[in-house]
């Protein structure tokens, strides 16, 4: 489920980034992106290490995004 939440906040990001729609994330700050963890009951709230993790992940994800979207 983290790879999940990753490629969410990837593509929110994404989409932030190119202006393809303006009501989509939060701009400047950081989307709300819950998962439900390994083994757990209910779902959370990313921590300040994964939000670093999944910024780190965007460069790679828009590069895919990029390659799909030039059919």
């Amino acid at each position: 489920m983290k790879d999940f939440a990753e490629l969410g906040y990837c593509i929110i990001k994404y989409i932030e980034k190119r202006g393809l729609e303006p009501s989509v994330g939060v701009g400047v700050g950081r989307p709300s992106i819950r998962y439900l963890k390994d083994a757990a009951e209910i779902d959370t709230e990313s921590t300040d290490e994964e939000f670093n993790e999944f910024e780190n992940a965007c460069t790679a994800h828009s590069i895919e995004f990029d390659e799909l979207l030039a059919f």
